[in-house]
């Protein structure tokens, strides 16, 4: 999950739960249905433990990427193989938001394993340096 950046302890309100500090979403540079982001519109505040509207997602944009590799068979011979891979991306505004999301949702998993004291044993789901 790269670039996602992880809200420090800080950065919430520990009473309430809201965000002391809005979230910077990084500035994305691909077509899409929406319009690229400016600085103020890539800064999200919103809690969302008590977020109450709906946010409403553009369909993502998707296109197969087709790699062809030479391999070797058994018997020395060469011949060619082609993998699909899916490619698939959202709007703007549904990648900041996202973004968001995920380091809301870091900065919960990161408390709760404090308090269960599994901080330094655990390394699924969570950014380098722990």
């Amino acid at each position: 999950m790269s670039g996602l950046d992880l809200l420090s302890e800080q950065d919430v309100d520990p009473q309430t739960g809201d965000l002391v500090s809005p979230f910077l979403a990084k500035e994305r540079n691909y077509m899409h249905f929406d319009d690229k982001l400016n600085a103020a519109s890539r800064v999200i505040s919103v809690n969302f433990e008590l977020e109450t509207k709906r946010h409403q997602f553009y369909p993502f944009l998707a296109y197969s990427e087709v790699k062809r590799r030479v391999k070797k068979n058994a018997d020395g011979v060469a011949f060619t193989e082609s993998k699909e891979r899916p490619i698939k991306f959202s709007a703007h505004k549904d990648a900041a938001y996202l973004e968001a999301y995920a380091s809301f949702l870091s900065l919960a998993y990161e408390v709760e394993l404090r308090r269960r004291n599994l901080s330094k044993y655990v390394l699924a789901y969570r950014k380098g340096g722990r």
